[in-house]
């Protein structure tokens, strides 16, 4: 029997006894420390999933404090496992408990060697994906500050692939998150970052009838004047998404009227169109 279907037997067994008798302690993995690894990580993962999602996060810490001897990706495990939870979409288990502990937690874990940049095997995304995604602007800028942040960590698609909508402020302009917006801008975002076919984060905003970020957006910059096909001259415009809102949307005409005027302005960009002939 290989080790990796052995563990998920194991982990199987783990939730069977989690619903049907008490949690399983982190001290009940030890027996299994220095005769199987691999049952051991799994073991010390479902526990400390289990105390975190419970919101008993000084559990957590005090583990932490005794067992500092595991891998760089076994604490990028657990890091995942604290601001992922159970569905990275969804966030069925979403952050709970004292905001200073589950800092103090991420705190920890960084120290240990845990990354935000990993992707573990269960998730698929990673962590900073998923901290963006729980729309808690004080912990998303706590983690920011305290791994150091670039534009170049932020501005990518923070999934298997070049899915626009997990790159970090997409999830935020998707989440109705002005708070982590704002955060994420002043942490190295940039404003009109995309990956397919100019798709920006105005754009977005104004796709989603997300009225007060479009608005946003723009008082800090967020170009007008790209489109959606590859050169970004032709194709829907900003001000085509803001025509589809229906007329009943709150904003929806001021909106329209702005980025109208906008439109006018110089721009590099519609320089370049136009030197490329369109």
């Amino acid at each position: 029997m290989s080790p990796i279907n052995f563990g998920a037997i194991l982990l199987t067994a783990l939730v069977f006894v989690h619903n049907t008798a008490s949690a399983v302690e982190f001290q009940e993995c030890s027996k299994f420390s220095n005769t199987d690894k691999h049952k051991y990580t799994q073991c010390i993962g479902y526990s400390f999933r289990e105390a975190t999602q419970a919101g008993n996060h000084q559990k957590a810490i005090q583990w932490l404090k005794t067992n500092r001897n595991e891998t760089k990706y076994t604490y990028s495990e657990l890091l995942a496992s604290l601001m992922c939870g159970n569905e990275v979409d969804a966030g069925s288990k979403p952050f709970r408990g004292n905001r200073q502990e589950i800092m103090r937690l991420t705190d920890d874990l960084v120290k240990l060697g845990a990354s935000f940049d990993a992707m573990p095997m269960s998730y698929l995304v990673t962590p900073l994906f998923c901290i963006t995604n729980r729309k808690d602007s004080v912990i998303l800028n706590h983690a920011l500050t305290r791994i150091n942040a670039t534009s170049k960590d932020l501005n990518a698609s923070l999934y298997e692939g070049i899915d626009p909508s997990y790159v970090p402020l997409f999830r935020a302009v998707m989440n109705n998150d002005l708070a982590s917006a704002k955060v994420l801008i002043k942490h190295g975002s940039a404003t009109d970052f995309s990956i397919m076919e100019n798709e920006t984060a105005l754009k977005k905003a104004l796709e989603l009838r997300h009225i007060a970020i479009a608005n946003w957006l723009l008082d800090i910059g967020a170009s007008v004047h790209k489109h959606d096909d590859q050169a970004g001259c032709t194709g829907k415009s900003a001000l085509d998404y803001a025509l589809e809102i229906p007329s009943n949307v709150q904003g929806r005409d001021q909106i329209i009227a702005r980025i109208k005027q906008l439109m006018t302005k110089p721009s590099a960009f519609k320089n370049k169109c136009t030197a490329l002939g369109y």
